[in-house]
């Protein structure tokens, strides 16, 4: 009883920043996102349909696809026009901001990866069997520009409709460049580091680009690929699946569990965070400070501060418990990273709730509030890093509609 009337009182001495958790409707492994303004943004998912926001990520709506469209990409080169490809052989295209989708006929029946538009017209398709096909009319007719070899493509990426580069899963042959729209094909010299696959490449200008793959290291080149250096990311286990940059100097790499960043044009990179985190397929910004990156959990992150730690609830499985649950924080005492876990029940309507959870100290002053926001029912993650913060008794409070529960914990260091 105590321990509430301090939690009523008192003022914030914390701001929260770095990555939090939004609020996507459904469920399903996200594979890619593309932003076409600041505030509206487009998310591919697997499992056929694609999530749209017009609010920077406040609310999103699904979309309906053709049936059997299970996505890989999506680009829109322009605010109406946009593509999307999947498995075997599926693209489809929308002319009305992602209203309404159809399905374009490639004549392929292996895998399409990835994909490159320049214009609503022009823009090339790649995946398996060394596939790469190019449009120069919106997807209504292909040419065949396959590199002619039994491997699989999985990035692409062109800086004009002649020249362009597209990332494998072959590691004896990992990266080609073209400079007559993909007639000819060209083996690039990439320094050695055991590198299994390229999984995303991203050119800022003609001469600049970087790509990533399964190995600890960003590649950059300032001549267009005429040389590569690669530039060690910080931790031996990295594997990188996306890499973009929302400026000259500033760009971001996530991948299994890590998110990174540079401020000097790739030279250095920082770890964000790690450990625990989910597997973040996608990596797109909007600004220097404002960004957006997807999980293979369905999740949805966002930053207006450049990033930094995931703040939030971090959703670990949809199986519905039944009833709220907090539980223990673990470890506690603890030093300086704590994780509190919490079950998030189905209501009769199987609406999302509204929950907040919030730190306090010991004179019940606010420090964080690590979530606010709709959470559908399941069981959830957060963590609480207190680098920041004195040695003390704090509490955590869970608190929605109908529920009200507080924990108390211990930071030693």
């Amino acid at each position: 009883m105590i321990s509430m009337i301090l939690l009523l009182c008192g003022s914030e001495v914390y701001s929260q920043n770095g990555w939090v958790f939004l609020n996507p409707p459904g469920s399903g492994y996200l594979t890619d996102i593309q932003f076409v303004n600041t505030h509206t943004g487009f998310v591919a998912r697997f499992s056929a349909n694609i999530i749209k926001t017009t609010n920077a990520g406040s609310s999103f709506d699904v979309i309906p696809v053709p049936a059997g469209s299970n996505l890989n990409a999506i680009q829109f080169p322009n605010s109406l026009t946009g593509f999307a490809v999947g498995l075997n052989g599926r693209a489809i295209k929308s002319t009305n901001g992602g209203l309404n989708w159809f399905l374009l006929n490639t004549g392929l029946t292996v895998d399409i990866v990835t994909l490159s538009f320049l214009t609503s017209d022009i823009g090339y398709i790649a995946g398996y069997n060394t596939k790469v096909l190019y449009t120069s009319n919106g997807g209504a007719n292909w040419v065949d520009r396959s590199i002619g070899q039994s491997i699989n493509i999985i990035s692409a990426f062109f800086t004009s409709q002649n020249t362009g580069f597209v990332g494998t899963a072959h590691e004896s042959q990992l990266l080609f460049k073209t400079t007559n729209g993909g007639v000819n094909w060209n083996l690039q010299n990439i320094p050695y580091v055991s590198l299994i696959f390229v999984k995303s490449i991203h050119f800022i200008n003609s001469n600049t680009g970087y790509f990533v793959g399964d190995r600890p290291y960003v590649f950059r080149t300032t001549n267009s690929g005429l040389n590569w250096d690669a530039v060690y990311a910080g931790a031996p286990d990295l594997r990188f699946l996306d890499v973009h940059f929302s400026g000259n100097d500033t760009g971001y790499a996530v991948g299994e569990r890590v998110i990174c960043k540079t401020i000097n044009g790739g030279l250095n990179w920082v770890i964000q965070n790690g450990g625990t985190s989910p597997y973040f397929n996608s990596v797109y910004f909007t600004s220097p400070k404002t960004g957006y990156t997807v999980t293979t959990l369905g999740q949805i992150l966002k930053t207006t501060t450049g990033g930094g730690q995931i703040t939030g609830a971090n959703l670990t499985t949809e199986a519905l418990p039944e009833k709220f649950e907090l539980e223990q924080n673990y470890p506690n005492p603890f030093n300086p990273v704590t994780k509190i876990r919490f079950g998030i029940p189905s209501n009769v309507k199987r609406e999302s709730s509204d929950v907040t959870l919030i730190i306090f100290d010991i004179l019940g002053r606010k420090v964080t509030t690590l979530v606010n926001e709709k959470l559908k029912s399941g069981t959830y993650e957060a963590d609480w890093d207190a680098s920041a913060n004195p040695s003390g008794i704090y509490f955590y409070r869970l608190q929605s509609e109908s529920y009200t529960r507080t924990n108390r914990m211990v930071l030693i260091k």
